[in-house]
C-alpha cells in the first residue's frame, strides 16, 4: 500500500498541475498554448514516471524494507512491488490523462475509469482465487486499476478528436 501511495502522489502531482495549466490557458482562449502545455506535461509525466519505475525496480528490496516488509514476507513483497513498478508509468500517466480529459472529454474519461475498474476487479478475483498469483497478482491489479486510463493517450494523438495534441517535438521540455 505504501507503494500505491507513491503512485497516487505522483499521479495527483501531474494530474492536478497539468490540467490546471491547460484549463487556465483554454479559459484564456489560448488553444495553441494549452496544447503545448498539455504535450509538455505529458512528456514530463512520462519521463518522471519511467525514472521512478526504474528506481523502484532496481531498489525494490530496500524500499520494501523501509516500508516495513519483514524477512518472512520480503520475497512476496518484492515480487508484488517489482510487478507494480513495471506498470507504474501507465498508472501515473493514466491519472494525468484522465484529469486532462475532465477538461476536454468527460464521456470517454468516465468510460475509461469504469472499464478499468471492471477489468481490475475481474483480474484480482482471477489472479487470487483461480491462478493463485498472490501478491504478484495484486501488483498487476494495482497497475490495471489505473494504468488502463493511459489508453486515453490515443484521444490526444494524431487525428482531430481533441484540440489538445501530444507532439513528439514537445519532448524537448521548455522549463519556462
Amino acid at each position: 500500500m505504501s507503494v500505491e501511495y507513491i503512485n497516487l502522489a505522483f499521479g495527483n502531482l501531474f494530474g492536478t498541475g497539468v490540467p490546471a495549466v491547460v484549463g487556465n490557458l483554454l479559459g484564456a482562449g489560448d488553444i495553441k498554448g494549452a496544447s503545448k502545455a498539455f504535450s509538455q506535461g505529458f512528456w514530463l509525466t512520462t519521463i518522471v514516471s519511467v525514472l521512478l519505475a526504474v528506481a523502484m525496480a532496481v531498489f525494490t528490496e530496500p524500499i520494501c524494507a523501509f516500508f516495513g516488509a519483514t524477512p518472512d514476507i520480503m520475497a512476496d513483497t518484492v515480487a508484488g512491488v517489482r510487478t507494480f513498478a513495471v506498470l507504474l508509468p501507465l498508472t501515473v500517466i493514466g491519472q494525468m490523462i484522465t484529469a486532462v480529459m475532465r477538461v476536454d472529454e468527460k464521456f470517454i474519461q468516465a468510460n475509461l475509469m469504469t472499464v478499468s475498474a471492471i477489468v481490475a476487479i475481474c483480474w484480482l478475483a482471477l489472479s487470487t482465487f483461480v491462478l493463485k498469483f498472490g501478491v504478484m497478482g495484486a501488483g498487476v491489479y494495482y497497475g490495471l486499476s489505473i494504468g488502463i486510463w493511459a489508453i486515453g493517450i490515443f484521444w490526444f494523438i494524431g487525428g482531430k478528436k481533441s484540440q489538445l495534441q501530444i507532439s513528439l517535438a514537445d519532448l524537448k521540455l521548455d522549463l519556462a
